[in-house]
């Protein structure tokens, strides 16, 4: 794929396309970069831009609360999907990086990937303007930008759902506690495997599994959920220090 392809792709022609060279050159190239430029300050520059054009979106299309529009946006913006969307266009493919042995693995790597995505709305909204920034959003995030409150609460993340679940039904002053306590760590390090059991209050409400300790405490907060009688559990109380004869 060449350079006029990804401007296909994205739906943008550039009118300064050293703005686009720079938002597609890695660091690994600046010194011998003739501009002196890689796309750093673009991608700096493209995540606050990317941000604002997603709340915006977000905004206009539902009126959810603050809450499940932080977690949608969050979800859009997150590291993994950026480097999903940059392989989805083959930001990589054009990626201008060191002609060494790394080359192939830094246009594949999830890091290449995501920062020159944020870069190129860096590059858009500098040639653009905020419309151009919209328009490029619409054309790669497509119907994810429809939100579906309730596809969005599903997919929130179940430790910060479990947490609030916990509050709703217990005061925090009272002591309630969740802990999330590794109970096994096996594998090579390459391939390691989780398993975590999620306590509130002393009481074991959960397990899961998962190649990251992250992966694995997510996996027990859902097992907890989804518990039956997890929505009728009432946190213990503290014992009152009155005396009563």
């Amino acid at each position: 794929m060449d350079i006029a392809a990804l401007e296909t792709l994205i739906g943008h022609r550039f009118r300064n396309p050293v703005l686009l060279q720079t938002a597609l050159t890695h660091p690994s190239l600046k010194s011998g970069d003739s501009t002196g430029h890689d796309y750093q300050r673009l991608e700096f520059l493209g995540d606050a831009v990317l941000s604002l054009v997603l709340a915006e979106a977000l905004y206009a299309d539902s009126g959810a609360d603050e809450g499940l529009l932080t977690e949608a946006r969050t979800r859009l913006a997150c590291g993994r999907n950026l480097a999903a969307v940059g392989r989805r266009i083959g930001i990589g493919k054009v990626l201008r990086v060191a002609g060494n042995s790394d080359a192939a693995r830094i246009r594949e790597s999830d890091t290449a990937n995501e920062d020159a995505t944020e870069a190129l709305f860096g590059a858009v909204f500098l040639d653009g303007g905020l419309k151009a920034a919209r328009k490029l959003a619409n054309r790669l995030f497509g119907s994810e930008l429809k939100m579906d409150t309730v596809r969005v609460e599903q997919t929130r993340s179940a430790k910060n759902r479990l947490q609030e679940q916990v509050q709703k039904d217990g005061c925090p002053n009272n002591g309630t506690r969740i802990e999330y306590r590794t109970i096994q760590a096996s594998g090579p390090s390459h391939a390691r495997n989780f398993q975590i059991e999620v306590w509130v209050d002393g009481i074991r409400r959960g397990k899961g599994e998962g190649t990251t300790k992250r992966a694995a405490s997510e996996a027990a907060a859902l097992d907890a959920l989804a518990s039956p009688d997890f929505f009728s559990f009432k946190p213990a109380q503290p014992k009152s220090n009155r005396l009563s004869f």
